[in-house]
């Protein structure tokens, strides 16, 4: 992963590891293009070589968040603007993840209280047309006779 907004396109990554790393036009930033393009100890060459430590190895759960962030920053500032220096992306994805979670909770708690309250609907709704069957209908098989 790399951290565009603290890249400053050195090209030292993409000189190691061109199947890899790219210098993006628009932003003037490194980007990864392909994650395995390069073998792991080139990849790890170019890692090592960034003079501002902007490139780490991340899970891949980290980089979707990561990744999501980014370009959600970007589309908010237009997609052209350049990407400010020193936002902490890993602080976005963090937060990101935890307001997902939070998110998923309450619609799965919302999701219960229909389900319970559609619940509670069908049996008043049987109850109702219970009560509106002749007599005969609404006894029990034997219960007459009894």
């Amino acid at each position: 992963y790399v951290n565009e907004w603290n890249c400053i396109a050195c090209f030292n990554c993409a000189d190691i590891a061109p199947k890899s790393f790219t210098i993006d036009a628009e932003q003037g930033r490194a980007r990864v293009f392909a994650q395995w393009g390069q073998s792991e100890e080139d990849l790890d060459w170019a890692v090592q070589s960034c003079p501002v430590d902007c490139i780490m190895w991340v899970s891949r759960q980290e980089l979707q968040a990561l990744e999501h962030v980014t370009v959600a920053y970007m589309h908010d500032l237009g997609h052209f603007a350049r990407l400010p220096r020193g936002v902490d992306p890993f602080a976005l994805a963090t937060e990101w993840l935890r307001t997902g979670r939070q998110r998923s909770k309450a619609l799965e708690s919302r999701q219960n209280r229909v389900t319970v309250k559609s619940v509670r609907n069908i049996q008043e709704r049987m109850r109702t047309i219970f009560r509106q069957l002749p007599t005969e209908f609404r006894q029990a098989p034997g219960a007459a006779e009894a």
